[in-house]
């Protein structure tokens, strides 16, 4: 197990050359800092108070401004490359112009395991094509706002000859990142890996076969940055007025000897969309409040969209002034509501230019609808933009149908995805930014159906490897940046270690990727082994079990299904999973005995949570039933008591609820759902609502799942042909689900079925009816046993009052998509399907009858 390590700093002579012989596009260069590394105290402490004795020993480091000018040949180039590692995020510029769109490079890792790099073709900076203002690290943040102009310029000299300049300037600013999380300000936890530190190099490649190459070394230099304070959990501080003197750099080293990894692009965070906020008027001078309202209350502006990311912004006014920005996910009392990330502040320090200045921070982000804006006097805002950041991932499919509500479901779902994607994939983009594992195996199809996340599942898999304890445990998150305490049920968990398992599995079904699997697969077997020995009988019982669940209490650990019963249950499909992954890498020996340990805890889950009397798992909980059917638990005589179980826990909570007036339906393919624009579908909610009976958070609820049974209620209800109920779910808005967050304003999805505004409201974990949107409605799904979708099933399911739906999917065989109508009565009907090269399908049609198809372009109709 990793041990917290607490160590003052102490010289040695070790070169970082030692490090960079691992990877040879580093050779030569060293580790170069602005300070020597103080207390290293990682996995951070989680809570850490800065009364205490660890909270005293910490120090927060002023984040430093490396600089090196160097005289280049007068000679035409044939490439220029740059590779960068600077802990815990960097941003480069070349001749005063920012390097790259991406944002919070490199993505984060076990840093005492692992650490990324990025590269850069920066041939085009180093062109005497493009003008280069001289460098100014004290306004770099002015350059940000030219990055179209700058892209712009780059395109049109790529075909161009490139003619070095005489000198080169380059500039890397650093912040803390994961890596070093300060004490100032909110901090879920807080501890560093030293200070931050930068590795570089710069390849030149001449047309004449020369190549000149470009180190961080002693020769640089380093000096105060003009951030003044930066946070991964609680903002940034940016003084446009603040100089500082250039000084020696030290020579310096990680603490740990981790190898150095090429990041993967698509697993890198960038910005994806702008959001015009609104609320506030610009261009305008305010003194204190609006002139507009005669109370006290603050400017508030709406991105009219919950997501993460940050702002830009464009002021004018006097040198020194300053903008306070708070970001919030609600409003409460004509406030920033920021339970979720108290204090949380972006602020800015203008430097005077008469013609405006922007700024948009560089180290953190947060997520946020609503920004509340203090400012000294005369300060003109002259623009506020929110900037929307996800993982740099292609979007792999899409869904539309004749129901608005539905339409809105998925909404509200992609944007809690595509928020909660960045070099991991996050809980939520506020307080934690934690890579909890449970979510990564049961939200897989759903993300998988939307983006192309083999890139961001590889990863996954790599940061639980590093993080895995000595003992074979796998924590709940992943990488393991904090330790919850023993007994705290956070440590580790089945539910949430399945992923080590399943998401490695899942990504070789879905992409035809075996690579995580070959790589870790002996990891694997350890958390296999791992687990037996914390059962009893066959029997595992610890754990979270079925989180946010809804029972008498307020959600957290779970209520209504035993910890036993969904820990054995993942531990089976864990098992059942290493038998297929050991057959398929020709372990033999190891298939039959993960084959006969998954009989062994099946025969122990029946004898443990059959109630005979009453044909039903423990009390009978949707969870209990579900887990049990899609895990194969359930003895073949007692499947079909067990899926009516589910099914009447469900039905009978429907037939004690009130009539529900019927939702409009409209035609929304002019309504864009593309994560890259601001939803429009939310609009027209106020007109829904007027029309639907008020809320009543007294009325029983049709789901009482958590994060964990959510997903396998919907598979097992799908799969037993019962769709038509997970329609009659989703239309229901007066009690606590997706319609229910969608009438009381929710933008993205919320982390309880309740919408508590005490909790995040920007979270993915039980997103799952994205899968069913694409497999039920979209009819989309891949055939059992298939690999990389050479075999697929369009299967549409006409539920409730859709009259037509439209789904597609980017699969490695190339597009997939079922576009079908019908009638109200059904009694006609059309289904258009596309089926790339490579694949071949089954299609059922309303009919009953299936038709095997090969490749092209398919129709049928009644």
């Amino acid at each position: 197990m990793v041990r917290r390590v607490i160590v003052s700093f102490v010289v040695m002579l070790w070169w970082a050359a030692t490090l960079c012989a691992q990877n040879d596009v580093f050779e030569g260069a060293q580790w170069i800092a602005m300070e020597a590394d103080s207390t290293i105290l990682f996995p951070h402490i989680h809570l850490l108070k800065k009364s205490s004795e660890k909270g005293q020993s910490l120090k927060q480091y002023a984040l430093p401004v490396f600089e090196r000018q160097v005289p280049l040949r007068q000679s035409p180039i044939k490439r220029a490359q740059a590779s960068v590692c600077g802990l815990g995020q960097y941003e480069l510029f070349i001749n005063g112009q920012r390097v790259g769109q991406h944002f919070l490079d490199p993505g984060w890792t076990m840093y005492n395991k692992e650490l990324l790099y990025n590269t850069f073709d920066v041939t085009p900076h180093l062109s005497t094509n493009v003008s280069h203002p001289s460098t100014n690290v004290s306004q770099p943040s002015t350059n940000v706002s030219q990055l179209s102009t700058l892209n712009s310029q780059l395109s049109s000299l790529n075909s161009q000859p490139s003619t070095l300049n005489s000198k080169l300037s380059i500039t890397v600013m650093l912040g803390g990142g994961m890596y070093d999380i300060p004490l100032q300000g909110y901090h879920k936890f807080a501890g560093s890996c030293g200070a931050p530190k930068l590795l570089f190099a710069l390849h030149i490649d001449y047309e004449d076969g020369q190549r000149q190459t470009i180190v961080s070394d002693a020769s640089w230099t380093v000096s105060e940055s003009p951030v003044r304070y930066s946070s991964i959990f609680g903002g940034e501080t940016y003084d446009a007025t603040f100089t500082s003197p250039k000084k020696p750099v030290v020579i310096t080293r990680p603490h740990w000897s981790a190898p150095l990894k090429l990041q993967d692009d698509r697993t890198r965070l960038r910005i994806k969309a702008e959001l015009p906020m609104a609320g506030g008027r610009m261009p305008r001078i305010f003194a204190g409040p609006p002139t507009e309202s005669p109370t006290s209350r603050p400017l508030i502006f709406d991105s009219r969209q919950n997501c993460s990311g940050i702002v830009r912004l464009t002021v004018r006014g006097k040198r020194g002034a300053t903008v306070t920005l708070r970001p919030a996910e609600l409003l409460k009392d004509g406030h920033a509501y920021q339970r979720c990330a108290p204090k949380y502040a972006w602020t800015y320090t203008l430097s005077g230019n008469a013609e405006g200045e922007t700024w948009q921070p560089q180290f953190s982000y947060t997520g946020f609808r609503y920004i509340e804006v203090e400012a000294d006097d005369e300060v003109e805002i002259l623009d506020l933009t929110a900037l929307h950041t996800s993982a740099d991932v292609m979007e792999a499919g899409h869904f539309e149908c004749s129901d608005t509500l539905l339409n809105n479901i998925y909404t509200l779902i992609d944007w809690a995805i595509s928020s909660n994607l960045a070099s991991i994939t996050t809980d939520c983009p506020t307080r934690e930014k934690l890579g909890w594992q449970e979510q990564n195996h049961l939200m897989a199809a759903s993300m998988m159906y939307r983006y192309d996340m083999r890139a961001l599942m590889n990863k996954i898999a790599d940061d639980m490897a590093v993080s895995q304890h000595d003992d074979g445990a796998i924590p709940t998150i992943a990488p393991e940046y904090t330790d919850f305490g023993k007994g705290s049920g956070f440590e580790d968990t089945p539910e949430w270690g399945a992923s080590f398992i399943l998401c490695p599995w899942y990504t070789y079904l879905w992409y035809g990727d075996d690579s995580a699997l070959r790589r870790h697969y002996d990891a694997m077997k350890r958390y296999i082994d791992y687990l037996q020995r914390r059962t009893v009988d066959n029997i595992l019982d610890y754990g979270l079990g079925d989180w946010y669940d809804i029972g008498p209490e307020r959600p957290g650990k779970a209520q209504l299904t035993s910890v036993a019963l969904s820990a054995t249950a993942m531990y089976h499909y864990d098992l059942l999973t290493m038998t297929h992954i050991a057959q398929l890498l020709g372990r033999d020996d190891d298939a039959q005995r993960f084959t006969a340990m998954a009989a062994d805890v099946k025969r122990a889950f029946n004898q443990r949570f059959w109630n005979s009397e009453k044909r039903q798992y423990e009390n009978g909980s949707q969870t209990a039933s579900a887990m049990a059917l899609y895990m194969n638990l359930v003895t073949d005589d007692n499947r079909d008591a067990v899926q009516q179980s589910l099914v009447n826990d469900i039905s009978s909570r429907m037939s004690n609820l009130p009539p529900l007036n019927p939702h409009p339906s409209t035609n929304v393919s002019q309504l864009s759902t593309n994560v890259s624009q601001l939803s429009t579908n939310v609009s027209q909610l106020s007109t829904l609502n007027s029309q639907q009976p008020p809320l009543n958070s007294q009325l029983p609820p049709l789901i009482t799942a958590g994060d964990v049974g959510f997903r396998y209620v919907l598979q097992a209800l799908q799969q037993g042909g019962c769709s038509q109920l997970i329609w009659q779910v989703s239309q229901r808005d007066d009690i606590p689900g997706y319609a229910w967050q969608l009438r009381q304003g929710a933008t993205a999805l919320t982390e309880s079925w309740q919408a508590y505004d005490n909790v995040s409201n920007n979270h993915l974990m039980l997103g799952h009816l994205m899968e069913w949107l694409f497999q039920a409605p979209g009819g989309i799904r891949q055939a059992e046993g298939s690999v990389a979708w050479r075999h697929i099933v369009i299967e549409p399911q006409m539920v409730g009052s859709l009259t037509w739906a439209n789904a597609s999917l980017r699969s490695p065989q190339g597009l997939i998509a079922c576009h079908w109508t019908a009638t109200p009565d059904r009694s006609h009907w059309t289904v258009d399907v596309t089926i790339p090269q490579g694949a071949e399908a089954d299609i059922y049609l309303p009919d009953g009858s299936v038709q095997h198809v090969e490749a092209g372009q398919h129709q049928y109709h009644s």
